[in-house]
């Protein structure tokens, strides 16, 4: 199963709910729906842009001192450094230590550069960062995802303000006992909207109870998946580790390139 298919499963429920709330907004605020219609299309057309990445990690241009220790680490031989290198960011809203927003853009977490500045991180650490940031660079840099990204912000503040309310009472016995006894009340509700003939209500009742059930296990199904991509990104030899093992192993000069013979005359 590719992971473009475990990731729909996990924003089936989002796009839906969503949808229902747009059609809401639609009905009483149509023009702040086209207005935002505009935003999302411009948004999705500029999405490896400078500002569309301030306004998803808070990014700006990493300064030249702490980009030459990131690339000191990744590539020692300075002569190796290519012009087609990626462009480094630092943003203030990453969750992990790096992220690729797409193949020329590596967004840096405010705690690695600082504890880069600081000289705290060896050279094959942050190999490691770096390799583990490219891993999820396809899903970054998709347009289907930043579509239903924008599309889904409604339900996303939803389940932000949902957090937040939850929070403090997310660990209590009592909270955990309503949601497990859940079932009973939609039977209930169940009963008696079968018994006065409300179909379309049955069938929303039918299809918000599974999606209790769905949701959760499919969300989880995407974190492992994310976490797969990484790992297998991370694992000896491969991408920057494997050029920086290669520059820096012990008793073996980095190959120079070929001069063909009558060029240096």
């Amino acid at each position: 199963m590719t992971w473009r298919w475990v990731w729909a499963r996990a924003q089936l429920t989002g796009v839906v709910a969503s949808a229902l709330m747009w059609l809401v907004l639609a009905a009483l605020a149509p023009m702040f729906v086209a207005a935002y219609g505009l935003l999302a299309v411009a948004v999705v057309a500029g999405w490896p842009t400078w500002p569309v990445l301030w306004w998803r990690y808070g990014a700006r241009r990493l300064g030249s001192v702490e980009s030459e220790a990131v690339w000191r680490a990744l590539v020692p031989e300075e002569w190796l450094r290519g012009r087609n290198q990626p462009r480094l960011w630092v943003g203030s809203r990453v969750d992990a230590d790096a992220v690729a927003a797409d193949t020329q853009k590596l967004v840096l977490s405010e705690r690695l550069v600082a504890h880069l500045a600081h000289h705290e991180v060896s050279d094959r650490e942050v190999c490691r960062i770096v390799v583990c940031g490219f891993a999820l660079v396809e899903v970054n840099r998709s347009r289907l995802v930043a579509t239903v990204e924008v599309f889904g912000a409604p339900w996303a503040l939803l389940t932000i303000v949902a957090g937040t309310l939850a929070g403090p009472v997310e660990g209590r016995r009592l909270v955990g006992f309503a949601w497990r006894i859940r079932w009973l009340f939609v039977i209930l509700a169940a009963i008696d909207l079968y018994g006065r003939g409300h179909w379309p209500g049955l069938v929303m009742l039918v299809l918000l109870a599974a999606a209790t059930v769905t949701t959760p296990r499919w969300s989880r199904a995407w974190a492992i998946r994310r976490a797969e991509m990484t790992v297998r990104h991370d694992r000896p030899g491969t991408g920057a580790a494997r050029s920086h093992d290669a520059s820096t192993s012990p008793g073996r000069a980095p190959a120079r390139p070929k001069v063909r013979r009558g060029d240096g005359r």
